[in-house]
């Protein structure tokens, strides 16, 4: 997990966070994405969509980024 043997400046800190939290985010941000279009489809439905975020990720998250990203 972490090596105290080893000195890390603040960018390579930063940078490790960056690395690690990124693929999070952009999955956020990919599944609210998700969730606006589905409320603009459907707006009976549009509070109920909204509370879908949890039902948004794992492999359908990382096949939908994968495909966007490509």
């Amino acid at each position: 997990m972490f090596d105290i043997t080893k000195t890390e400046t603040a960018a390579e800190i930063l940078a490790g966070f960056e690395q690690t939290f990124g693929v999070v985010f952009d999955r956020m941000s990919w599944a609210e994405d998700e969730i606006r279009k589905a409320q603009q489809r459907h707006p009976e439905l549009a509070d109920k969509i909204y509370h879908s975020f949890s039902l948004l990720s794992g492999d359908v998250a990382e096949c939908e980024l994968a495909l966007n990203e490509a």
